[in-house]
């Protein structure tokens, strides 16, 4: 409330330098943000706020740091860590998000190469988003298709069970066009 606003106004008074800072998805799922406060001798100068669910917000001196979450935090979260280390100056502040961790599991993600998020603008559910640069070619994940299906334009050359393109032939009742009776049968072999 007001001391938030009295933090924010003095904030908004002085120079601010963005510190340092590192973010990344630990093996258990866990999102670590490290931020390196230089000069900094006490966690009770530091000011740790989660702003709309979306960014975290820290302040410390002259350092100010607003760090957009890869995820959305429901309305009553927060972060489920905050440490403060004097030997380094280094706040950690930690986030565990459950249904993250489930989702990166399954789909054997690197955490360090990639992650799975909810869309920061809330219109696309969860996305896959890379936390570091990717080359061009790069193969960054590779996963069995859930459904696929011949375009139409490519209908008539290929076959609509396996692709192939070598002789078809069309089915008696739909036209639909196979390479084999196998392929024509229900339940015919997967795609290649």
């Amino acid at each position: 409330g007001e001391a938030r606003r009295g933090r924010r106004r003095a904030r908004d008074d002085m120079a601010q330098t963005t510190p340092e800072h590192e973010a990344s998805f630990s093996e258990d799922g866990t999102y670590v943000l490290r931020v390196s406060l230089p000069g900094v001798t006490s966690a009770a100068s530091v000011s740790v706020d989660v702003l709309a669910g979306r960014a975290v917000e820290v302040v410390a001196g002259a350092f100010a740091l607003t760090h957009d979450l890869p995820f959305a935090l429901d309305a009553d979260e927060t972060a489920s860590r905050v440490k403060w280390s004097k030997k380094t100056n280094a706040l950690t502040v930690s986030f565990r998000r459950e249904k993250v961790a489930d989702i990166q599991e399954a789909v054997d993600l690197d955490p360090d190469n990639l992650y799975v998020c909810a869309d920061p603008e809330g219109k696309k559910g969860r996305v896959l988003r890379a936390a570091r640069d990717v080359e061009e070619g790069e193969i960054v994940m590779v996963c069995e298709p859930i459904a696929a299906a011949v375009h139409d334009d490519a209908a008539l050359g290929a076959c609509a069970e396996c692709f192939a393109s070598s002789p078809l032939f069309s089915c008696a009742r739909c036209e639909t066009r196979y390479c084999d009776a196998r392929c024509a049968a229900p339940g015919g072999p997967p795609p290649r």
